[in-house]
Order: C-alpha cells, then structure tokens, then sequence
C-alpha cells in the first residue's frame, strides 16, 4: 500500500475518457506515486494528459503511454479585417433558439459545458447550414493581450477553408485579435497555416489508447478547467 500525505488528482470522464492533469505525492513516497494511476491503466479507456512535466514523461513512456507531439497555433488578427463587410456567415452564440440547430453529439458537449465559463457559438452558412460549425472556446488573458482559444471545433474544414470571414466575425464579436488552437496534425488544424501573422509551436503530450480515428480535441481536460 502506498501511504499519501497529500494528493491532488483531477480527472474529466466522458464516457471513455480519462484525462490527468495534477497529482502531488509528499516526497517520502513518491518512489511509489506512480502506483496512483496504476488501477487506470486496467480499464479499456483513453487517458491523455496535456500538461505533463517532462521529469514524468520518461515514466508516463514506461507506463504504456505514447509521447506525441501536439502543436500548438496562435494567430493575429490584423484590424484591418475589421473594416471589411461579409453577409455570407453569422455568428450566433448558444441560446434556446440556436441550441436546436445543433446536432445530437453537438447539444451533449454543449450541456456538459453549459455552466463553465467559456464561450458557446455557432458560425452559420446562411446558404448552407449543414456547413454550420459549433465552437468551444475560452478567453485566456496573456501578459498584454487576449487570446481566444479553440478547445472544440465540430467542422475545422469549413472553418480553415473559410478563415477569413469566420475571423471577422470572431474579431468583431469577441473584441479581440488573436486566435489559438492545438491539433495533432494540420490536416486537423481550423486555422490555416499559409496565412501571415501564424506561429506554431510543439508541446509533448502523453497518451494511451488514443484512437486512430478520432477527431481531436482539448475537450474535458485541464486546459478548459
């Protein structure tokens, strides 16, 4: 049996979804700690985590965990784009008349984080709304600036593919002038890379029986909390 002093251990389930962000072992037993998430590794379940310090991804590797690369995107905004004019698209956030027009999986994500302070809306195509794309995202206050960070996407195709009008709307409605997301690969990627003003960075991530086909998202973990 290990013995604890103190552990502080957050875990998000959707359905077969772990997610591990913090665990503190007081430091007579950390020799052991890591028999904290032995009983996870048993169940046929996802486990990521998204912020893990490098002293433990040698250990989360032995454990069966892989170590993935997922980038991360920021991109300015240039104020110019808000002089121009676009009634291709609208923005709408999530309210009862919106909330019917998202889907079944759509309306799920959006009632687990009803209540969390981040941001619910709906990029519509007025000419086609099977191309609406649903939006999760979060305000994070940097030292001089705002960013409006993307957990959850639901179409990144129409949104990439779209950028400069979705971007307008989202600089006009939030009153900022940087965006941000993480994807593993750019294929996944909602804000395209052959834009000015683009920076990518990596960040080592550690997870386990992560799906090969499984639209990837920061969703239920640590960087939303």
């Amino acid at each position: 049996m290990v013995l604890l002093n103190l552990l502080i251990c957050r875990i998000f389930f959707i359905e077969i979804l772990r997610n591990l962000h913090t665990w503190i072992v007081n430091e007579t037993y950390r020799v052991n700690g890591y028999s904290l998430i032995l009983p996870l590794l048993n169940e046929d379940c996802q486990i990521t985590t998204f912020t893990p310090i490098k002293t433990l991804v040698t250990l989360y590797e032995k454990l069966g965990f892989k170590k993935l690369k997922m980038k991360y995107r920021i991109v300015f905004l240039p104020k110019s784009l808000l002089l121009k004019t676009n009634n291709e698209f609208e923005l709408k956030e999530i309210d009862s008349v919106t909330e019917k027009k998202l889907n079944e999986s759509e309306l799920k994500l959006f009632k687990d984080h009803q209540h969390l302070s981040c941001l619910k809306f709906l990029i519509i195509n007025k000419h086609n709304q099977s191309k609406n794309i649903f939006i999760i995202a979060k305000v994070k206050k940097k030292k001089y600036f705002n960013v409006l960070d993307f957990l959850y996407v639901s179409n990144s195709y129409e949104l990439n593919q779209n950028w400069s009008n979705a971007s307008l709307l989202i600089a006009n409605k939030f009153k900022i002038h940087f965006c941000s997301e993480n994807f593993l690969y750019d294929s996944e990627a909602s804000i395209p890379r052959k834009i000015f003003f683009t920076k990518d960075k990596e960040i080592d991530i550690c997870v386990k029986n992560l799906p090969s086909k499984i639209k990837f998202d920061t969703l239920y973990s640590e960087l939303i909390y």
